[in-house]
């Protein structure tokens, strides 16, 4: 409409993209007083989809599209809700807790959708990527530092931005093996090395996309390095799981990666020394195993083996919607539950097999449809789609080694990447319009292109064998004598 204001949704996506990895959540809150601490992300997360909910009542340009997820989602929110109806009681009891839960995961799902109808050309979905790619870079290349040092500047980051205050909480360092583990703007080393494995894949597809542009290597690179300086094991698992797919769907790119694979190796050697010793140590089979069943006394955490056991105890007396989202608690003075270092089992239990099996199907929905989806896309648009599945596929194996949901920043990156990639190729109206439906196989794609190319060239011979008889036709007419 003419005299209208035009928000440029990209920007707004991106800054809130910016806030959240540079502003650490759940550190630092504004000077208001609520009853609960208010952070810069959830503020400017609650002006962006305010205006949007008003752009969608006033502006007809502005319209909410599907996602082509929709049965895993909606799977998802029954058993949230379905697991809070089969618990009153216990929900009565962590009612605070559980509605903090609801909060969160609303939040989650609108940003999703926020990102799936705003991004309507490839130029915006590039630019937000783009934006997620950097940022998280020049994080990575702060966390190198503070494995280093010990010093992070989003440890007193309210000394630069004034209107930050900090929230009181553990300061204590963490370590493994004696060294410093990089938190950087996460809450955790852990949560902060997923995203690092997170993002990277994407970084590999801008460095194909536009080949000769030297900083989405340095990108990468310093995404590995950074996540390397964690000293977490769950990100090099990550970092496997798409080198591997992303091998097995586009080897002819991903051989190119090798020899920077070997610098940053010896990058790792200089920047981040004995790291890789850590990592080679706690990857030991016997001394994972042992680690992970180092307190099976304990009723707060004994470790991802050890907890196995009393878990799935637990699942058999409630295994269909489990005991309630959100009202697993797992530190603070209301604690009941035990701290389970794997988001899967969390879910069995918060939401029973329903939930797991909603998530599951949303992760092979979105993987399976973008890596089918690109054997029919030209080159480059290919690698871009596979990317972004492989990124999705490692979260969704990160999720067996961390409470990956326990931590807002990583989960948040997550949903803009499959918002990204629902925009690309799932959601009606895609932006790769030229693609055939998702679902089609690659297999099925590709006998078909050659079906279509031997039938073009069958008629292209059919046409010129009949022009060719029809100048002889003539030909001879034209030669035939008179008759006398």
């Amino acid at each position: 409409m003419r005299g209208t204001l035009r928000l440029e949704w990209t920007w707004l996506i991106g800054l809130l993209l910016l806030c959240l990895l540079f502003v650490p959540a759940r550190r630092y809150s504004l000077p208001i007083t609520l009853p609960f601490e208010l952070d810069l992300y959830r503020a400017l997360l609650a002006g962006t989809l305010g205006l949007w909910f008003l752009s969608l009542l006033s502006d007809e340009r502005v319209r909410v599209r599907a996602s082509g997820l929709e049965g895993p989602l909606i799977l998802y929110l029954v058993a949230v809700s379905g697991s809070l109806l089969a618990n009153a009681d216990r929900v009565s009891a962590y009612q605070g807790e559980a509605v903090k839960s609801l909060f969160v995961l609303a939040s989650v799902v609108l940003t999703f959708y926020l990102v799936v109808s705003a991004l309507r050309s490839l130029e915006d979905v590039e630019a937000i990527l783009a934006i997620l790619v950097l940022g998280s870079a020049v994080v990575a290349a702060f966390a190198v530092i503070e494995s280093r040092t010990g010093w992070t500047p989003f440890d007193s980051l309210d000394r630069y931005v004034p209107i930050l205050r900090p929230i009181a909480g553990d300061e204590g360092a963490l370590l493994r093996d004696g060294r410093f583990r990089a938190a950087g703007s996460a809450e955790h080393p852990v949560a902060l090395s997923a995203m690092f494995a997170l993002v990277a894949p994407i970084a590999v597809a801008f460095a194909v996309r536009r080949r000769g542009s030297v900083i989405w290597w340095a990108a990468l690179g310093l995404l590995v390095i950074g996540a390397v300086s964690t000293v977490s094991r769950t990100a090099v698992v990550m970092l496997v799981t798409s080198f591997a797919v992303f091998c097995a769907l586009q080897w002819r790119e991903a051989r190119r990666f090798i020899p920077l694979a070997l610098v940053v190796l010896a990058c790792v050697h200089l920047l981040v020394p004995g790291a890789l010793g850590s990592l080679r140590q706690g990857l030991s089979p016997s001394r994972a195993i042992a680690e992970q069943q180092s307190l099976p006394d304990s009723e707060l955490s004994a470790g991802r083996i050890a907890d196995l056991g009393p878990s799935f105890e637990e699942f058999s007396r409630k295994p269909v919607l489990g005991y309630g989202a959100g009202t697993r608690i797992v530190v603070g003075e209301k604690a009941n539950a035990r701290l389970l270092d794997n988001q899967w089992l969390g879910t069995l239990l918060d939401t029973g097999i329903v939930g797991v099996f909603a998530l599951a199907w949303l992760f092979a929905r979105f993987v399976s449809r973008l890596t089918r989806a690109s054997a029919a896309a030209a080159p480059a648009d290919a690698v871009l789609l596979v990317a972004l599945a492989c990124s999705a596929l490692a979260y969704a194996v990160g999720m067996f080694f961390f409470d990956s949901f326990a931590f807002i920043q990583v989960t948040l990156v997550l949903f803009v990447v499959l918002g990204a990639g629902c925009a690309l190729a799932l959601a009606p109206g895609r932006i790769f319009e030229a693609l055939p439906e998702p679902i089609v196989a690659p297999a099925f794609v590709r006998k078909r292109r050659l079906r279509a190319r031997i039938a073009a060239a069958a008629a292209i011979h059919r046409e010129r064998v009949r022009a060719q008889l029809e100048r002889a036709r003539d030909y001879g007419v034209r030669r035939r004598p008179p008759e006398a």
